[in-house]
């Protein structure tokens, strides 16, 4: 096969319909059940279920790193009262 007739690694495929388009091509994305799901514009069949990573707030993170620090605190001082 010659090199310029093979499809793009990044071409998704609807097993049910046949309709092809790049990753970012016309394709439905969804989020459900914790997933991103790929759905066919065509026939509606879906085709890829990627896990949906939530976004960390930097709130969040904020409380985590605070959270951390308290722990630290106390690691330091309690030697210290024992003294």
């Amino acid at each position: 096969m010659a090199r310029s007739s093979r499809p793009s690694k990044a071409v998704l495929f609807c097993p049910d319909c046949g309709h092809r388009s790049g990753v970012d091509g016309d394709w439905t994305v969804s989020r459900r059940h914790g997933a991103a799901e790929f759905v066919c514009p065509v026939c509606g069949a879906v085709i890829e279920r990627r896990p949906a990573f939530a976004e960390r707030s930097s709130r969040t993170l904020a409380s985590t790193v605070g959270r951390s620090l308290a722990v630290a605190a106390r690691t330091v001082s309690a030697p210290l009262r024992l003294l």
